[in-house]
C-alpha cells in the first residue's frame, strides 16, 4: 500500500483503535411506504414496507450505536 493510499484510508476509516465509541452522523430511512415520487427526494426507496424494521428493532438499532453526534431522519 503506497503512501497516498495509508492516507486516504486514515481520512476514511481514522486511526484503528481511536475511533470514536458511536458515529457522528446516523442517517436513517425510517420506513418505505412513501409512493409519492416527487420530484425533489433523492431518497428513491420504493422497497417494500413489509421489510421495515419494526420499533423494537429501531429500538435495539439506537441503543447498540451509542450516542450519535447527529441524527437525520428521513423516509
Amino acid at each position: 500500500m503506497n503512501s497516498i493510499s495509508k492516507i486516504l484510508r486514515l481520512i476514511r476509516y481514522g486511526i484503528p483503535g481511536r475511533r470514536p465509541p458511536a458515529p457522528n452522523l446516523v442517517i436513517f430511512h425510517i420506513t418505505t411506504r412513501c409512493n409519492m415520487a416527487c420530484r425533489h427526494c433523492g431518497d428513491d426507496v420504493w422497497g417494500n414496507p413489509e421489510d421495515d424494521l419494526s420499533l423494537e428493532e429501531i429500538e435495539t438499532l439506537c441503543n447498540d450505536l451509542g450516542q450519535a453526534g447527529a441524527v437525520s431522519l428521513g423516509g
